[in-house]
């Protein structure tokens, strides 16, 4: 049986990151929750975030007791999860690495993907979860309505 040693290896990871950020159009909109990667995988990728207290007002006149109006406060956490880990693997042969322009065309395509992939994610997050509102006074249906919600949307 012959040895299946490596003629030559290489990690291209520095040349993929390079222009990486660049692609991130829409996640550079977007809070970045950091966490400690050692926790992280030793809490199976899920973390519990707390929540802001929501607190309850009453009406109270003057000269009014309030003494059975107490009430507890409870703090919530929501468990936030890595929802997927995307990687781009190829398989080169020790020929091929010789060719150094493939190579980097690799590279290329693997760092256009998965920027492409993040901001798909965080477009669909903003698509299903976020909230714009338009107030007009008549029903929307004019250029200036439309031209009104895409200054919404595209503008900070």
């Amino acid at each position: 049986m012959a040895n299946a040693f490596s003629k030559e290896e290489r990690v291209a990871f520095e040349d993929i990151l390079e222009g990486f950020n660049d692609a991130l159009i829409l996640s550079r909109n977007v809070s970045v929750y950091n966490t400690d990667s050692a926790m992280m995988e030793r809490a199976r990728d899920t973390i519990w975030r707390p929540m802001p207290y929501i607190a309850q007002s009453i009406n109270a006149t003057a000269g009014s007791s309030i003494a059975g109006s107490y009430q507890d406060m409870t703090q919530l956490s929501v468990p936030a999860t890595l929802g997927y880990s995307k990687a781009v693997p190829w398989t080169m042969t020790t020929l091929e690495l010789r060719d150094a322009l493939q190579e980097g065309r690799l590279g290329t395509a693997a760092r256009q993907k998965l920027a492409s992939d993040i901001n798909t994610a965080v477009l669909d997050v903003a698509a299903n979860q976020g909230t714009l509102v338009v107030t007009t006074s008549t029903p929307a249906g004019d250029y200036d309505d439309v031209a009104l919600c895409d200054s919404l949307m595209n503008e900070p």
